[in-house]
């Protein structure tokens, strides 16, 4: 009777976490892909009937952040397509050794995936930082890219004012460097007012702050556990959208983001190596390329710098989401998802 009780405990326990988890979608499933050096990588497959053909991976942003946060946006196109979504090493659901978290390593594990999958060659779909791993096994392994669909994309440049001003002059030689860095800088700024304006509001931070510039505030540090968390879920939502109105729908939170694996894969020598090599990679890719983004995106508000840069491609193509920021569902999420599945209907057929 005891065994039986402890039984219904823990299937009761497992069923409760499962339907009360908001990023569990009916036609998904969860499993482990192990590399050579036993690193398990935690995969989330939606669409998993679909057949291998409809199948694109979705490389999540970071570094050191992870999958969670593209479920509830993607799924409604995962009736249609088979996404294939992973926590990359170092990830919240996939630990592995610091000494192993290499963009190097990254390219590898991806290649290990598409091998699990079946796939001969694969489509990409990334997110901000993501693409940088994209850039990467592209430059790796360029016959075995189908397309690439990028999402509010981070630059094919090695981090660093002086990187992004040589593409700058590159493909937009007339353009002003200095104020597009300007106008950066006052989005931020804008966005930490609007995040301190939505806090006060909504009464997640004391009135005595009402006066405090917003550059001055600790958002990560504003009272109890519970007033933080909230806080900063704000923050993140005004710079990572036109406005802060949608943060109750911002997912995740700090824990679900390791800045010691962006540190590990960027200290290391490699990836400055390979990030030299992103935009010639690009350049020389001879196939599709679309470019999904935000008009209010932080990366290239407006955006500027994007439109020219898909000029230079083979075959390159952009779509500019109204109202949309770095997370480009948020505030718009219909637009997104009406003009991703648009983008895959070409490439998936």
């Amino acid at each position: 009777m005891r065994l039986r009780s402890h039984l219904s405990f823990i299937i009761l326990f497992i069923y409760t976490s499962i339907c009360s988890a908001q990023y569990v979608v009916d036609n998904a499933v969860q499993w482990y892909n192990r590399t050579d050096d036993d690193t398990r990588h935690y995969v989330y497959e939606m669409g998993k009937d679909l057949p291998k053909e409809k199948t694109a991976i979705v490389l999540h942003g970071g570094w050191g952040a992870e999958h969670s946060y593209l479920i509830e946006p993607l799924e409604p196109i995962s009736k249609d397509y088979r996404l294939v979504l992973y926590d990359q090493r170092g990830s919240l659901r996939t630990p592995a050794p610091d000494s192993t978290i290499t963009i190097t390593r990254l390219v590898k594990d991806l290649d290990d995936l598409r091998q699990s999958l079946e796939l001969d060659k694969v489509t990409l779909v990334a997110h901000s930082a993501g693409n940088h791993l994209a850039y990467a096994y592209l430059n790796e392994h360029p016959e075995r890219v189908n397309s690439l669909i990028l999402i509010s994309p981070i630059l094919p440049v090695p981090f660093g004012n002086k990187a992004e001003k040589e593409l700058l002059d590159e493909v937009w030689p007339e353009g002003d460097f200095e104020k597009t860095s300007k106008d950066i800088r006052n989005f931020k700024i804008n966005a930490l007012e609007l995040a301190k304006q939505r806090a006060l509001k909504e009464g997640i931070i004391p009135d005595s702050l009402a006066q405090v510039p917003a550059n001055e505030i600790d958002f990560y540090n504003i009272g109890n556990d519970k007033q933080r968390t909230l806080a900063w879920r704000i923050f993140f939502s005004a710079v990572n959208s036109c406005s802060a109105k949608d943060w109750k729908d911002m997912r995740g939170g700090i824990v679900f983001h390791d800045q010691s694996v962006a540190k590990a894969i960027t200290g290391h020598a490699s990836y400055a190596e390979e990030a030299q090599k992103f935009w010639t990679s690009l350049k020389n890719y001879e196939g599709p390329v679309h470019v999904l983004i935000g008009t209010c995106d932080f990366v290239d508000i407006g955006p500027k710098i994007w439109p020219r840069v898909v000029d230079k491609l083979e075959d390159g193509h952009i779509k500019i989401i109204q109202n949309a920021g770095h997370n480009a569902w948020l505030g718009n999420e219909t637009e997104f998802q009406n003009t991703l599945k648009s983008v895959l209907d070409t490439q998936l057929k």
